[in-house]
C-alpha cells in the first residue's frame, strides 16, 4: 500500500504527453507487443529543435 500526498493530483495517464497550445499531444504509445515507443510530432520536433539549437 502506498500513500499519496493529499496536495499532488492523482495520475492521469502512464503516458507521456505535451501541451501543443490547442491541446494535448501524446508522446508515448504502447504497441501490441508492450514495447514502449515514442512519437515525436512535427510541432514537438520543432520545440525541441528551438530549445536546442545554439543561436
Amino acid at each position: 500500500m502506498s500513500i499519496v500526498p493529499a496536495c499532488l493530483p492523482p495520475p492521469r495517464s502512464p503516458h507521456v504527453y505535451w501541451w501543443n497550445g490547442t491541446g494535448d499531444g501524446q508522446l508515448t504509445h504502447v504497441r501490441d507487443d508492450g514495447t514502449l515507443t515514442v512519437h515525436v510530432s512535427p510541432g514537438f520536433q520543432s520545440v525541441l529543435r528551438s530549445i536546442t539549437t545554439d543561436g
